[in-house]
């Protein structure tokens, strides 16, 4: 790795490594929170340049928040924080951008928070954000199931303000048997059991208002050992274990999310296959010392696709790793092309300006159903600096026609 690239790499460690120090911090005030966009350069976000910095924490920020929701709730509260004081700034830039470039249009707005259901809804509640109109349509057109759904709360002896009650002030199921195996409190878990005569493989009750959708697939329900495992409670998962509860094929991947060492080691311990799909939750919930053991010693074997899960989830210590343990992936000309166009459609502009300089990269490749160039896909992602790199890039082709929309 030449001293350019890693430089860069450490650039976008460190900014990882902030915005996690900062969600696991006890309690933020305002001056910590001036402190970070002071620090990552987005205190002013009407700041062309801060554009993409301040798209690339937002992001992070969701994916950061999701991923530490299973051992700190507080980290939610920090995050919503944290969007609120945002706001007013994030408003000003916004209408900015909508006024001069067009840029932060809903759609866009959508797509930086679209795995935090909480932030979509705060923003909508603050006029910030509209649907966009392909869920426009899909509600339409869903509208008798829509109306079943609604007829729902009725059976469930819920009304509407209650839900709302219920999804304002709790990102996690509050039933007693999900909350008891939260906590990992083994002695109440094994009251409840015995009061209730529960299955050991019983499911945990589904949550409308999870804020992971991991917890809230409607085609697969949890059992209690994946909850266990989910949440990283050791106590309920050996309790469970020691009952005969099964291990499911999605206890191992729930494990990794959980990031609780020992579950995993008694996991591999009881033959439980890891597979590659197992390192790339580790990645999306950004747990690098587990994506490490599961590459190191269980002997998964690091993959091009494990360098886009990195891109997209903006875990750039991962990345890192990758890149050191592969060194091949960035000399062999397939694989930087790989690196590239995926560092553009994820939007992460300092390796898409590094790589789109690379005269050995064969940069006028199209992709996708529109057959779209690089170029293309840079200029619909608001990417301007990628577009400059790639404009100077001695063998573009400016002149291929290719379907923008």
């Amino acid at each position: 790795m030449n001293s350019q690239l890693e430089e860069i790499f450490q650039q976008l460690i460190q900014f990882q490594k902030t915005i996690t120090e900062y969600l696991e911090t006890d309690a933020i005030n305002e001056d910590q929170m001036q402190c970070l966009f002071h620090k990552l350069n987005i205190h002013d976000p009407n700041l062309p340049e801060a554009r993409p910095v301040l798209d690339m924490f937002l992001r992070m920020l969701c994916y950061l928040n999701i991923a530490m929701s299973n051992s700190n709730n507080a980290s939610i509260v920090q995050f919503m924080k944290t969007v609120e004081y945002f706001l007013p700034t994030f408003k000003k830039a916004i209408d900015n951008y909508r006024e001069v470039n067009k840029l932060f249009n809903d759609k866009e707005i959508f797509r930086l928070f679209k795995y935090h259901n909480p932030a979509i809804l705060h923003l909508f509640h603050q006029g910030l954000l509209k649907p966009p109109l392909a869920n426009y349509t899909i509600e339409n057109y869903f509208i008798t199931e829509m109306y079943y759904f609604s007829k729902s709360f009725t059976s469930a002896n819920i009304t509407k303000e209650q839900y709302n009650s219920l999804r304002e002030s709790n990102i996690h199921s509050i039933d007693e048997i999900s909350h008891i195996i939260r906590s990992d409190n083994a002695i109440l878990f094994q009251e409840y059991f015995a009061k209730t005569n529960l299955d050991v493989n019983s499911e945990v009750p589904e949550c409308f208002y999870e804020i992971n959708k991991e917890l809230s697939k409607n085609e697969r329900k949890l059992s209690m050992l994946d909850y266990a495992s989910y949440f990283g409670s050791l106590d309920i998962f050996k309790y469970l274990l020691l009952n005969n509860a099964e291990i499911s094929q999605f206890t191992p991947i729930y494990a990794v999310i959980g990031g609780n060492s020992e579950i995993m080691h008694i996991l591999e311990d009881s033959k439980v296959i890891f597979t590659s799909k197992c390192m790339k939750k580790a990645i999306k919930y950004h747990r690098n010392n587990i994506f490490n053991y599961l590459h190191e010693t269980i002997g998964i074997s690091l993959e091009k696709e494990h360098i886009k899960s990195c891109l997209k989830y903006l875990n750039f210590e991962a990345l890192y790793s990758i890149v050191n343990n592969k060194p091949d992936f960035l000399t062999d000309e397939v694989s930087k092309l790989f690196i590239l166009q995926y560092a553009i459609k994820y939007r992460v502009p300092k390796l898409a300006v590094y790589f789109a300089a690379d005269p050995s990269i064969e940069i006028n490749k199209h992709f996708g159903k529109f057959n779209r160039s690089l170029l293309t896909k840079a200029v619909i992602n608001y990417q301007s600096d990628t577009v400059i790199a790639l404009l100077k890039n001695p063998k573009i082709d400016i002149n291929f026609t290719a379907h923008i929309f």
